[in-house]
């Protein structure tokens, strides 16, 4: 049994109709009320008062039948639902705005109406509503939503397959600093001109929305609790991995569409390959593991391949050269970063192993392929290790920071590296390990910041961590 909603107050029986929900319930002493809901949401529409304390409602001969008592017996009322209960001439189940007589549809429904009701307008309206000036785009309802009128959000997001995503870069004015609260989330996917991905952990969910604005672009629902996501910019589709539920879900980000693969262990790390194919790090084991089986979903698939065995839990791939790169987690142990070479034929095959003594935190592949950014914890003497991606084992140096560096990001010109610590985001010069910048994260809760990200633009550098209610996104403009 699932529980779908709380309705406001104590009712004495309730009944799904095929359009209404009905409930009956105690009203003014010695009356009860007879409410008529939306089926789907459950907003409130009508209501009508009966003599009588309330006792049940019931379908009845082509109707409902509201049953009260009255001086101890019991009483019987016909009832019939209002049909149209704005009276705008759209019946309820048909009008998207069912108490609000001016308008009742809206096709991209972002509650925004397409039109107003022929002899109605913006006064006539009991909800406050404002004409969509982009009725066919879910992204954007205001005039000042739109690029020479083009919804902002169809220039980052292109529907055209030809074009890129975040084609033109950061465009918009960026502030300096600032900070958007969001639901409990896991994982953050920058795009540009401060729009971001994100999965709703709480709503199970993949939730596009504007920082600066905090306006809603995009919701897919994924049925599943979302811990990695990875984007295939090439394919304008993104990749959520659910450990809980064990199974990958691909999402198409121009229809919304979604289809799933099932993974025999526990899915904690998902790496695009140079084909469109999307490699899966899985581990059998509860927490942080130490070693995965690393299987490859081919583009267009629906059965894994592969069940390599490695050391490590994080997982980054190579495009250029089709090497796949592992590093393991809070090991109490050695902490390996290794390098396999990857070939459809044969498999996984190791080229060379760097053998830590330290315990590693996070990784991170530069856009170009040259650089490898391991982070690991010295007991109070925290850095990044610097790895060149063609040579392993002779590491040209680190960049230190602050203490537990958690989330790591390359920018798009791999000349600048994120870092989240335990209370800054902060920004290295990739080649000199010098910082160049850094923005105080204030404690929102009891989780160190955990994600480290930068826009597909380059302009804006972000920080998302975990907070006592919910989540929070900062971002620090890049100059």
């Amino acid at each position: 049994m699932e529980h779908l909603d709380t309705l406001p107050h104590g009712h004495a029986d309730a009944l799904w109709a095929p359009d209404n929900l009905l409930t009956i319930s105690e009203g003014n002493y010695g009356f009860s009320v007879v409410e008529q809901r939306s089926p789907v949401d459950h907003a409130f529409w009508s209501e009508v008062e009966l003599e009588g304390e309330p006792l049940r409602i019931l379908a009845w001969s082509g109707g409902y039948l509201a049953i009260t008592q009255l001086l101890g017996e019991p009483a019987f009322h016909d009832y019939l639902p209002t049909l149209d209960v704005d009276g705008d001439g759209v019946v309820n189940p048909e009008d998207v705005f069912p108490t609000d007589p001016a308008a009742s549809a809206d096709t991209d429904g972002d509650g925004a109406p397409d039109a107003w009701n022929p002899g109605y307008g913006p006064e006539d309206s009991t909800l406050g509503l404002i004409l969509d000036a982009f009725p066919n785009d879910f992204a954007c309802q205001l005039e000042e939503h739109g690029i020479g009128g083009v919804c902002d959000f169809a220039l980052v997001l292109p529907s055209d397959p030809g074009e890129p995503i975040c084609g033109a870069g950061d465009v918009s004015p960026i502030p300096p600093t600032g900070v958007l609260a969001i639901p409990e989330a896991s994982d953050l996917v920058p795009l540009c001109d401060g729009w971001v991905l994100y999965g709703d952990l709480e709503n199970e969910q993949l939730v596009a929305q504007n920082v600066f604005s905090g306006r809603i672009a995009l919701v897919v629902p994924l049925g599943v609790r979302s811990d990695d996501l990875e984007l295939d910019t090439d394919a304008k589709r993104l990749f959520a991995a659910s450990e809980y539920d064990s199974v990958v879900v691909e999402v198409d980000l121009l229809t919304g569409t979604t289809s799933s693969v099932a993974v025999p262990e526990r899915p904690v790390s998902l790496a695009v390959g140079s084909v469109g194919d999307l490699f899966i790090a899985a581990a059998e084991d509860g927490g942080t593991p130490s070693s995965v089986v690393v299987y490859r979903l081919p583009d267009g698939g629906s059965a894994l391949e592969g069940g390599w065995s490695v050391p490590g839990s994080r997982i980054v791939y190579q495009r250029g050269r089709d090497e796949l790169f592992t590093a393991r987690f809070h090991s109490t142990v050695h902490v390996p970063v290794s390098r396999y070479a990857f070939d459809p034929a044969t498999g996984l095959t190791l080229i060379e192993r760097y053998e830590g003594s330290d315990i590693g935190k996070s990784l991170a592949l530069s856009p170009d392929g040259d650089h490898l950014a391991f982070g690991l914890f010295h007991y109070g003497s925290d850095t990044i290790t610097h790895f060149l991606t063609n040579d392993l084992l002779n590491p040209p140096g680190a960049w230190n920071g602050r203490v537990c560096p958690r989330g790591l990001a390359f920018d798009p010109t791999s000349t600048l590296l994120a870092a989240t610590t335990d209370d800054h985001l902060q920004i290295f010069d990739v080649d000199s390990h010098a910082l160049v910048g850094e923005l105080p994260l204030p404690e929102c809760g009891y989780v160190e910041p955990e994600q480290a990200a930068f826009s597909m633009g380059g302009a804006m550098a972000f920080a998302m961590e975990e907070c006592s209610s919910g989540s929070e996104i900062r971002w620090l403009r890049i100059d």
